[in-house]
């Protein structure tokens, strides 16, 4: 598998290297299924590198330092002192304030005298606007009323807190009497400490997945779709991903041959990433995934843009990591297909080629699946 730069971010061998599942405080009970579910995938990072796991901080105890899985992005205060430097020491990504790894980045404040977290970057959602969505992030009640009266002239406004995951803490508005309901039911502390967005809320939509890993040597890049499924509770869930994997770079995947909605979302999510690069001086990820959505508006117009990023271990990272596996183990593959899923209720049947890397009866979510499998290979002709 090529490398996408003349660049080596190991600077020792990968097998000398343990694997360290890095604890979050924020994100999971130790016998969840998210913390449980990224300890497979560091099986899998160990299998990729030819390394060990380790079981916690090494001090001295083996030969190298520790490659990181950590449940979130860091900042890089906290990278520095866990002494991560570059993208080749961890599967994730490091930024240099919390709020960057937030979707309150997509979008602009509603004001110049709007409320912000400390280190706010104004240039980035100047740079993206023709790649997202019309939005505003907001950080206090009054600025998300603002910014609602200004968007709803366009149609319904979709509300998401900025530090949510997997679809949850979303409302819709259509009407000012709908949003100022809505605003009154907000949490205004969470909301000054991690945000809300307000963006164009689309009809008929589709969710598209846009990203790269990169491990050591490997690297690939990838175009899918998302999968929506009902939870336990019946509400709509995350229900997994189906990857189209090259190797290399965003630009070996635009080479791919992908229909034109597809290289639509591989052309937003790529300007979305340069910005990242240019705009967060300190940014570094080894796994980037960037959720795209087209649909369409009020007017019946076809609308597309980035709804968020993801600089650490994700929902498609299980399908992320046996393609990486794929494509390493035969030369002679040009591109993978892979899958993940999530399913809730009894365990569905699966063939031998699936690999579980969670089933159980989770204390949150109730009796829950995930697994993963290669679905196709196409190789050189």
């Amino acid at each position: 598998m090529q490398l996408s730069s003349a660049r080596t971010f190991e600077g020792t061998d990968m097998r000398l290297r343990p694997i360290l599942c890095h604890p979050s405080p924020t994100l999971g009970h130790p016998t969840g299924h998210n913390h449980l579910s990224r300890l497979a995938l560091c099986t899998k990072i160990a299998e990729l590198r030819g390394a060990s796991i380790a079981s916690g901080p090494q001090q001295g105890e083996t030969p190298g330092r520790p490659y990181f899985v950590p449940a979130q992005p860091l900042t890089s205060a906290d990278a520095a002192a866990l002494g991560i430097a570059d993208e080749g020491d961890l599967f994730g990504g490091v930024v240099p304030h919390d709020y960057m790894a937030s979707k309150c980045i997509t979008h602009p404040l509603v004001r110049a005298d709007a409320a912000a977290p400390a280190g706010w970057t104004p240039g980035f959602a100047e740079e993206v606007r023709g790649a997202v969505l019309p939005g505003y992030s907001c950080y206090s009640p009054d600025d998300v009323l603002a910014a609602g009266r200004q968007l709803l002239s366009l149609g319904p406004v979709r509300l998401k807190l900025g530090d949510a995951d997997g679809g949850r803490d979303q409302s819709v508005a259509r009407t000012l009497t709908e949003l100022e309901a809505q605003i009154a039911g907000l949490d205004a502390d969470r909301i000054a400490e991690g945000g809300l967005v307000l963006e164009q809320n689309l009809s008929d939509v589709a969710t598209f997945s846009v990203g790269q890993v990169r491990i050591g040597p490997y690297v690939a890049s990838y175009c899918g779709t998302q999968r929506l499924v009902p939870n336990n509770q019946g509400e709509e869930a995350y229900g997994g991903s189906r990857l189209f994997v090259v190797r290399g770079e965003f630009t070996e995947l635009l080479l791919a041959g992908l229909d034109e909605r597809h290289a639509l979302a591989v052309r937003q999510a790529r300007l979305y990433d340069a910005a990242a690069h240019v705009h967060f001086p300190g940014f570094f990820a080894s796994r980037r995934n960037y959720d795209i959505v087209q649909g369409t508006d009020r007017e019946g117009r076809f609308q597309s843009g980035v709804l968020e990023q993801s600089w650490r271990p994700g929902g498609a990272s299980p399908a992320e990591l046996l393609a990486l596996l794929a494509l390493r183990d035969d030369p002679s593959l040009v591109s993978v297909e892979t899958c993940c899923e999530e399913d809730y209720g009894a365990p569905p049947d699966l063939g031998p080629e699936s690999w579980v890397y969670y089933q159980g009866n989770d204390a949150v979510t109730g009796p829950l699946t995930k697994h993963a499998r290669v679905v196709a290979r196409t190789h050189a002709s």
